[in-house]
């Protein structure tokens, strides 16, 4: 919910900035106070004066990102106001980062959430998305050095992304992509509270803790099988789900997924 407050509010920013209101910068609705303030503290104030005076705004967005689904909401919101568009890629190896998250003087990252992170992480590949063509790769072990930031960053200001017709392929490729990480996200969710569900009912029901332990790991296979089966492309699961609306269906335990993914986690349960 964070990151797409965060996508929203710098959509409205670069709107404005783009379009070079005379009223000044306001508040969206959705964005929550908190936000809105520590947003705000980093925007100079003299920032429209110096845009109107020929200045480049360059906006760096630091996230984990580790989806290419993730990335690519920034490069539609570029492609949206002709800007420039590009990504730097921070390689770690895990033991790397559990040696430096170990030594972090704020709060440490649980180290079974940077493995399960790093398991899941799609680096840019731009033999595969040509969207991801301006990239910098800094290893973690290496010396960092500055100068090649500056020319990436100088290097996709000089070549903006360019609106790119409906009838392109690779567009159409990009959506279709984006709608299966979509649906495997709400499938995702959706197992989730499910194995929830059934372990907050069945310690209720006081059952002894072995079994618990027994159940949770069963649980746990069930809800991996199912997802796997959609990565798999199963068509009789895709044909099931195919008219269900997918968008924020894990919210409401009453949508067409929600119960169709209920029915099918306590049936192979069973």
């Amino acid at each position: 919910m964070q990151r797409s407050q965060v996508t929203l509010l710098i959509e409205e920013f670069l709107n404005h900035v783009i379009n070079l209101e005379d009223r000044p910068f306001s508040k969206p609705k959705e964005i929550s106070e908190k936000m809105w303030t520590a947003f705000m503290e980093m925007v100079p104030a003299e920032l429209d004066s110096l845009l109107r005076s020929g200045h480049e705004l360059v906006l760096l967005i630091d996230d984990n990102m580790y989806l290419h689904s993730m990335r690519h909401e920034y490069f539609k919101m570029a492609r949206k106001f002709s800007a420039g568009f590009c990504e730097i890629f921070m390689e770690s190896d895990v033991s790397e980062a559990l040696r430096r998250n170990k030594t972090r003087s704020v709060e440490h990252v649980p180290e079974e959430t940077i493995i399960k992170m790093a398991a899941k992480l799609e680096p840019p590949d731009r033999h595969k998305f040509s969207w991801e063509d301006h990239i910098l790769v800094a290893h973690a072990c290496s010396q960092f050095e500055i100068e090649p930031v500056v020319q990436l960053i100088e290097k996709s200001i000089a070549d903006p992304v360019q609106r790119l017709s409906e009838s392109d392929e690779e567009e159409k490729a990009t959506s279709r992509y984006e709608c299966s990480v979509s649906t495997l996200h709400q499938i995702d969710l959706i197992l989730r509270k499910c194995v929830t569900d059934l372990m907050v009912t069945s310690r209720n029901r006081q059952l002894p803790a072995n079994e618990l332990k027994e159940l949770g790991k069963k649980a746990s296979k069930v809800k991996e099988k199912i997802i796997q089966e959609f990565k798999r492309n199963n068509q009789e699961f895709l044909a099931a789900i195919s008219e269900f609306n997918i968008q924020d269906a894990a919210k409401d335990s009453q949508s067409n997924l929600s119960k169709f993914m209920y029915e099918l986690f306590h049936s192979e349960l069973s």
